[in-house]
């Protein structure tokens, strides 16, 4: 299973990159270099614009709803194709240690998008919504968890039969964090 998951892996990155040669050619490139320039420099002028002695009652609003639909953002990729159900059966045993490779990767790839989400956040964190820089890591680490925990409730809601209904993932997905911020 640790052969099949590195080539499906390979495969698929060797799929994305040919894709993304044409997604990201020179001028779609240029425009976006430009479109996130004229963005961080708008964004620049607004942490400027902050008064740190000032409240911003508005602020704390603003921080959680970037987070809570940034905490959304990200997939998990599996690699299954459909075949798999048939000709993968007889290895049952041996899919847990496949899953489990599924299961880092996803960890690592959504965590990463949100460590990315709060290192833009953290200026208006600081100058906006007055958190010290222990609050600010605290907000993090909790962010990560959040979004490991969604990970592995998306496995067990997959591959466990007994918690396929996924009546409490709006909950989940929504509330709890709410009550964590």
């Amino acid at each position: 299973m640790n052969n099949l998951w590195k080539k499906r892996l390979n495969l698929y990155l060797k799929r994305m990159i040919k894709y993304y040669r044409y997604v990201f050619n020179d001028h779609f490139v240029i425009a976006l270099l430009f479109l996130l320039g004229g963005i961080s420099y708008t964004y620049s002028n607004f942490i400027k614009s902050l008064n740190v002695d000032l409240s911003y009652p508005w602020a704390k609003p603003v921080v959680i709803i970037v987070l809570l639909v940034m905490l959304q953002f990200g997939k998990v990729g599996t690699l299954i194709d459909e075949p798999d159900k048939v000709f993968l059966l007889p290895q049952e045993k041996g899919m847990r240690e496949y899953l489990m490779k599924a299961q880092k990767r996803a960890w690592v790839s959504n965590s990463v998008i949100q460590i990315v989400v709060w290192i833009v956040l953290l200026p208006f964190i600081y100058y906006g919504v007055h958190l010290n820089p222990l609050e600010s890591i605290i907000l993090l680490l909790s962010q990560v968890a959040l979004k490991v925990v969604q990970v592995n409730l998306f496995f067990i809601r997959a591959f466990e039969a007994k918690y396929q209904a996924g009546k409490y993932s709006l909950i989940l997905n929504y509330v709890v964090p709410l009550i964590v911020y």
